[in-house]
């Protein structure tokens, strides 16, 4: 029994470390584009920084997940469980409220390439937000 409980906590965790890498990346990318939107002649000599780590982050996370037949079944059923499923299915609904709500602020602010790139990403980062908070 405490073999299964373990396996189950493995994948749990391994879940939310890709959630939590998908959010900074999200958020790092969607930040650098802004930046190259609002400054295209600017120095950014962190950019070609973003690709290794990106690399690293999911070197890591490959070499982190749980291996073997018994942890592919956990997997399984962490991803079809009724309560993330339901989860998911908010976060899906709070992150294309958030990019509707955001529509007339950004016209009234924004240029329509930057409109794209916050809209974008702001999505983007209330689906995986909300999916790490209604996350077990």
């Amino acid at each position: 029994m405490s073999t299964s409980l373990h396996d189950q906590e493995l994948a749990l965790r391994h879940s939310r470390r890709s959630l939590w890498f998908a959010t900074i990346v999200v958020a790092l990318f969607g930040i650098a584009a802004i930046a190259l939107y609002l400054r295209p002649d600017s120095d950014l000599r962190l950019m070609p920084v973003l690709p290794i780590l990106l690399v690293i982050g999911i070197a890591a996370l490959v070499s982190t997940r749980p291996r073997g037949p018994r942890a592919q079944a956990e997997m399984q059923a962490l991803q079809s469980d009724e309560l993330r499923q339901l989860g998911l299915n908010h976060a899906w609904r709070n992150g294309f409220l958030v990019m509707l709500l955001l529509q007339p602020v950004l016209v009234l602010v924004a240029s329509a390439g930057l409109k794209a790139v916050i809209a974008i990403t702001a999505g983007f980062l209330a689906v995986l937000g909300s999916l790490l908070w209604y996350d077990r």
